[in-house]
């Protein structure tokens, strides 16, 4: 029975993010001028919040959605190169791919959750209220910055959005991203790294691929054969030979990326191998 209704659960929030999203993307294109309305003083955006109603195919739920400075985040998908069409049609779910959303769907605590677009372009994850209000704080120079640095290494944030299931429930605040995995489907993930440049707790496997033959980095391993999950910085055990001119160009992007992120006063910052 809990089966049951986490599955009904995950599937309502698939169907109320993704009809939230198409509906704040529709009043981005025919009403912006309704939205300026929406200036406040200071010069953001207030949250652009509304009740909506799912369609009869897919339930006809009610539900409170939330759309944060949405004009700036659509300024930064197409700055992204992302046309609305192509981002209206990431989360209009064919109804044949509900089930392999609702199985690939994480969920953790005080009604977090993760899940990715049916077609492998975007992934939607919850953020604390105060991840919110720094990406929000910064959402005009992060622009500017990745104008600079079409290169960068920045991870692309291209909305921020709130729902409410039910008047009983507390907003859930969730961001949506490119993911960076979406052009390189048919390519084989060997092994994913997520580097800090820190020793500190940043080992995932048993440090022993040196002696034990089992082990999934010892030499003798195959390596044609993938590695589940993601490492961290004491499980590579190797130099990458890039190229100098890579490695110049590496270095470069991650200084100023590492610059911008020290401007903002953030400091958790990973690199992605």
């Amino acid at each position: 029975e809990e089966a049951v209704i986490n599955k009904v659960l995950r599937q309502d929030i698939i169907h109320c993010t993704t009809w939230g999203i198409q509906d704040g993307l529709a009043r981005v294109e025919n009403d912006s001028a309704r939205l300026l309305k929406f200036l406040s003083p200071l010069g953001r955006y207030r949250p652009y919040s509304r009740r909506l109603y799912l369609p009869s195919a897919s339930g006809g739920k009610a539900f409170d959605f939330v759309d944060y400075d949405p004009l700036a985040f659509q300024a930064l998908r197409e700055l992204f190169g992302l046309s609305a069409e192509d981002y209206r049609a990431s989360f209009a779910v064919p109804a044949d791919s509900v089930a392999s959303m609702i199985e690939n769907f994480t969920e953790g605590r005080s009604g977090s959750f993760f899940f990715v677009t049916h077609n492998g372009r975007f992934l939607v994850k919850t953020i604390t209220l105060s991840e919110r209000n720094v990406l929000l704080d910064m959402v005009d120079d992060y622009a500017v910055h990745l104008e600079a640095y079409p290169a960068s290494l920045l991870t692309r944030f291209v909305g921020v959005h709130a729902i409410r299931m039910s008047p009983e429930q507390k907003a859930i605040t969730f961001a949506v991203m490119e993911n960076v995995f979406a052009h390189a489907s048919n390519l084989v993930l060997h092994e994913r790294y997520d580097l800090k440049g820190s020793t500190a707790h940043r080992i995932v496997l048993p440090p022993t691929a040196a002696t034990d033959p089992t082990h999934p980095l010892h030499p003798s391993r195959d390596p044609t054969k993938p590695i589940k999950g993601t490492m961290k910085d004491l499980d590579l055990l190797r130099t990458l030979d890039v190229g100098e001119v890579c490695k110049a160009a590496l270095e470069s992007q991650v200084a100023a990326d590492a610059l911008f992120l020290n401007s903002k006063h953030i400091m958790d910052y990973s690199l992605l191998l």
